[in-house]
């Protein structure tokens, strides 16, 4: 009896992602730092990595994005265009678990702000997830 080889992708599953909650809420019962699981560690990670500004991870001054640098520029059609493009080479770069099928970006020029909203596909999963939040200057 022959056997026939098993082909296998490494980037075809999923698996389970864990990772520590940014609200730093202990968790009642283990009084330990409650965490975030799957899809919910993604998007904290995601939101982390786009708010980071480069050179602000002191063992990794080469992660994180431009975007914060880029707020500060006249809010054009052109400055759009290049967050946009900064967000998702940040995304190709260091989050390899997803697969972004749409970016949104909205403008709120009252509040010198900028809506971010995201659509991603989780990497072996075929359930669309969403994240969405607000790029503000800080001054």
């Amino acid at each position: 009896m022959a056997l026939k080889p098993i082909e296998f992708r490494k980037d075809a599953y999923s698996k389970s992602y864990r990772d520590i909650a940014t609200s730093f809420v202990r968790n009642p019962i283990t009084k330990d730092v409650g965490s975030v699981i799957n899809e919910n560690a993604i998007k904290q990670a995601l939101k982390n990595m786009i708010l980071t500004r480069r050179g602000e991870r002191l063992f990794n001054p080469n992660s994180g994005s431009e975007v914060y640098a880029s707020l500060f520029e006249p809010l054009d059609p052109f400055m759009m265009d290049l967050i946009r493009s900064e967000i998702l080479n940040t995304i190709q770069n260091y989050e390899m678990r997803i697969q972004v099928s749409a970016l949104e970006l909205i403008p709120i020029y009252e509040n010198n702000s900028l809506q971010v909203n995201l659509t991603y596909r989780i990497v072996g999963e075929p359930i669309s997830y969403e994240v969405d939040f607000i790029l503000t200057r800080d001054f």
